[in-house]
């Protein structure tokens, strides 16, 4: 029997997406951090910047949404038209933030105390992103549908998959870590923070792909195995 849920069919499929989809979500994404970017890099900014912050948070934050709304069309045939997707995900960016701020939270405290409880909350945040804005439910029955996919063995079917972009984060922060000066942290990433802000427009789209990708399979798996039941 075939299986969706296995690196390799995540791979092609994630890249196929990216291929399909990269122009417009890197267009999303740069419109947000370009400006965002200028701004960080004026010699003596402004009271209002203050102000501004928010605003931009407000605008990565939708173009997660749309952005992710824009990738599942890679599994859903609808048409998209951008300036509709974005008025109705305006209103989905509250819990999203909700999720996305109380998720780095747990994330956060899980790899803390132990790597594990951390992975398993990334990856269940993950997927719960992706249940919400592209099944159109509110928060409670988006969390009630994520656990209820992650159940039969699901759950480790995905943290396998999860292990391959784990060991490239752990790698790429092995190898810079030697770089870092605690004293030069702040001046450093200053000065680096075009290039940071190139590598996140590039990764951005990315890990959208990697994450919807992961879901629809899923989806796929489940009725494999239902079909195959029946049968």
């Amino acid at each position: 029997m075939n299986s969706y849920l296995t690196l390799k069919k995540i791979l092609i499929d994630s890249v196929a997406l990216y291929k399909s989809h990269f122009l417009y979500a890197t267009i999303l994404i740069g419109a947000v951090l370009g400006p965002y970017t200028i701004l960080v890099r004026m010699e003596s900014l402004p009271d209002i910047f203050i102000v501004i912050i928010p605003i931009f948070v407000f605008l990565m934050i939708l173009v997660e949404v749309v952005s992710t709304g824009l990738i599942s069309t890679g599994y859903v045939d609808r048409e998209f038209i951008i300036w509709e997707e974005i008025q109705s995900s305006i209103p989905k960016v509250v819990v999203y933030s909700f999720i996305t701020f109380i998720g780095a939270g747990l994330i956060f405290l899980g790899l803390s105390i132990f790597i594990i409880p951390g992975i398993l909350a990334m990856v269940y945040l993950n997927l719960l992103k992706v249940e919400y804005v592209v099944g159109n439910k509110s928060l409670k029955e988006s969390i009630i549908a994520t656990t209820n996919s992650l159940k039969d063995g699901y759950l480790i079917k995905i943290l396998k998959i999860y292990i391959f972009p784990i060991i490239l984060q752990f790698l790429l922060a092995l190898i810079i870590s030697p770089y870092i000066n605690p004293l030069t942290m702040e001046s450093d990433i200053y000065a680096i923070y075009p290039y940071l802000t190139v590598a996140l427009i590039i990764i951005f789209p990315i890990s959208i792909c990697f994450r919807v990708s992961i879901y629809y399979n899923c989806i796929k798996e489940r009725l494999l195995n239902s079909t195959n039941q029946l049968v």
